[in-house]
């Protein structure tokens, strides 16, 4: 069972994550730095998170692909 701590730190790095590449279409970078933080919790809820950032970044472009 993850602490508190664990849950606020995951919060914590893929709020980084997403902040840093909202706007941006590095997208290789971006999976690069997906798959390390995923890598680094190895849990559900951050792979959870990481996919619903992934989503929101990429949500423009498959709207305009539409």
């Amino acid at each position: 069972m993850m602490t508190w701590e664990t849950y606020k730190q995951i919060y914590t790095d893929v709020w980084n994550l997403h902040k840093k590449y909202f706007g941006n279409t590095d997208y290789d970078a971006f999976v690069e730095e997906f798959t390390k933080l995923g890598a680094k919790y190895n849990h559900p809820f951050c792979e959870n998170l990481l996919i619903a950032v992934a989503e929101d970044l990429t949500r423009d472009e498959r709207d305009k692909g539409e």
